[in-house]
C-alpha cells in the first residue's frame, strides 16, 4: 500500500508516512485538506492532494446520497457486524495516526531545540572569536607601548637579539600574533589562550596585591577570567558577559600603559642576556 509524507503549505516540517486510510482519518478530523501538500516520489516535488485525482478520491470520498432502505431481519445482523468491523478498523487507524502525530511532534520539537542550540553556538563562536581578537590586540598594546623607544633603538642598531632582554616585548608580540590567528577563527589556539590568561591572572593579580594597587589587580583578574570564560562559552548569552569582562580588563590595562602608569613596573622586568 502506498504511503505519503504530508505538510502544510506554510511549514517546512513534514509528517508521515501515512496510508490513504490514515489520511482519511486525518481529513475527517480536519487536519488534512485538499490544499495539504504530499510528496510525489515520481515527480520529486510537493503537490496538493487535490491535484491527485486517485488520492483525492481515497482521502475525500464523495458521500453517497441518503437512501431509505428497510432491512429484513436476516440482513440486520450482517449489517451490524459489517458496521462494527468498519468502526474498529477506523478506530485502529485513528489510534495509529495519533501515535504517529505525537512522534512527529516530538521529533519536531527536538529538531527545533537542536537548531536553536546550533544557532546559539554559532553566534557565540562569532562573538568570542572577534572579542578575543580585540582582547589580545589590547594586551599587545599594553605590553609593547612602554618600550617604543627601546624598540626603535634596537631596530636602529640592527641588533635584534637584544629583544631577548625584554620578555614583555616578546609576550606582546605573541599576543599580537594570536589576535590575528583568532580573528581568522583558529580555535586550536584556545588552549594557548587559556595558558596566557592564567599567566596574567596569576602574575598580574600578584603584582596588584603586592603593590596594593587595586586598578592593576582588578584589571588583571577581569582580563584573565574574560579570556578563560570566552574560550569555554558555548552559548550566546554567557559569551556576551565573558567578552565584556575580558575587553573591560584589557582596555583598562591598555589605558594604564598608554598613560605611563605602568612604565616603571614594565621596565623593571628586564634580563641582561646581551649587552649593548
Amino acid at each position: 500500500m502506498a504511503e505519503y509524507y504530508i505538510r502544510t503549505p506554510d511549514r517546512d516540517e513534514s509528517r508521515g508516512p501515512f496510508t490513504p486510510a490514515q489520511l482519511l482519518t486525518l481529513a475527517e478530523a480536519g487536519q488534512v485538506t485538499v490544499d495539504t501538500l504530499y510528496y510525489d516520489d515520481p515527480k520529486e516535488e510537493w503537490l496538493p492532494i487535490g491535484m491527485n485525482q486517485e488520492l483525492r478520491e481515497e482521502v475525500f470520498p464523495e458521500r453517497e446520497k441518503l437512501k431509505i432502505k428497510i432491512d429484513t431481519p436476516e440482513e440486520e445482523p450482517k449489517k451490524k457486524t459489517k458496521k462494527k468491523k468498519k468502526l474498529a478498523a477506523k478506530e485502529e487507524a485513528k489510534s495509529t495516526v495519533t501515535e504517529m502525530l505525537a512522534i512527529a511532534e516530538n521529533e519536531t520539537k527536538n529538531a527545533r531545540a537542536k537548531r536553536k542550540r546550533n544557532e546559539s553556538f554559532e553566534r557565540a563562536t562569532y562573538l568570542t572569536d572577534n572579542g578575543l581578537c580585540l582582547i589580545m590586540l589590547l594586551s599587545a598594546v599594553t605590553l609593547i607601548a612602554p618600550y617604543l623607544i627601546e624598540i626603535k633603538d634596537i631596530f636602529s642598531s640592527q641588533r635584534l637579539r637584544l629583544f631577548l632582554n625584554y620578555p614583555l616585548i616578546l609576550l606582546g608580540t605573541l599576543d599580537l600574533l594570536m589576535s590575528v590567528y583568532v580573528y581568522f577563527g583558529d580555535r586550536k589556539l584556545h588552549s594557548i589562550l587559556r595558558g596566557r590568561a592564567m599567566l596574567t591572572l596569576g602574575f598580574g593579580a600578584y603584582i596588584g596585591w603586592a603593590l596594593d594597587d587595586m586598578p592593576i589587580l582588578i584589571a588583571s583578574v577581569a582580563f584573565g577570567l574574560g579570556i578563560l570564560w570566552s574560550t569555554l562559552a558555548r552559548r550566546f548569552s554567557p559569551s556576551i558577559l565573558a567578552v565584556a569582562l575580558g575587553l573591560g580588563g584589557s582596555a583598562f590595562l591598555a589605558y594604564l600603559s598608554l598613560t605611563g602608569y605602568l612604565n616603571e613596573l614594565m621596565h623593571s622586568v628586564f634580563f641582561e642576556f646581551f649587552t649593548n
